[in-house]
């Protein structure tokens, strides 16, 4: 468990040493977000990890890596961020390993351009996508933001993190629950 998040670690130092863009990091009492974005224009690459180690039950680690692309718009004063895409995740249980290529997206809203925010995101990958013991993967998460300067936001939010093994006919819960955390951009 403790291994695994280790391994996390020592995957993405070294990448964002080379040519960071956004480090956004959260957690709750069970687990541990971190999501390295590269920017690239009107595209992002992403690569992260969620280390889940609840009082109960078994650990879970989720990677991912994705290609997004990105936007922002306006209407009037409000200011709008989106990004749509795909994401390649591996879960690894103590029971169970899947695999799920995923399409979805995140919406922000900044109303009035004001420095209070919120945000939306969706991933799910049905069947046809959904490998090793896994039959569909589903993940979704809110958050209230807020920017303290143009490259620093801190967030509070929840998420939930779903999958359907082979054969079942009911989700299992990876992860579900409140998060804290930060989101620096470089």
């Amino acid at each position: 468990m403790l291994r695994s998040l280790i391994i996390t670690i020592m995957v993405f130092v070294p990448v964002a040493t080379v040519s960071a863009d956004s480090l956004d990091v959260n957690f709750s009492n069970e687990s541990v977000r971190a999501i390295y974005n590269l920017d690239r224009g009107t595209k992002d690459f992403s690569f992260g990890g969620l280390f889940v180690n609840p009082d109960q039950g078994s650990s879970a680690t989720l990677l991912h890596a994705g290609l997004e692309v990105t936007g922002d718009g306006y209407s009037g004063d409000n200011v709008f961020e989106g990004r749509l895409g795909f994401r390649g995740y591996l879960l690894s249980t103590d029971t169970v390993d899947v695999s799920a290529l995923a399409i979805g997206g995140q919406v922000k809203l900044f109303p009035q351009g004001s420095k209070v925010g919120f945000g939306i995101n969706a991933f799910y990958a049905p069947e046809i996508v959904t490998g090793l013991d896994g039959d569909r993967f589903w993940e979704w998460g809110a958050r209230l933001e807020f920017r303290l300067f143009e490259t620093g936001t801190l967030y509070v939010g929840f998420r939930e993190v779903q999958i359907r093994l082979e054969g079942s006919t009911r989700d299992v819960t990876i992860d579900d629950g409140g998060f804290i955390g930060l989101d620096i951009k470089f």
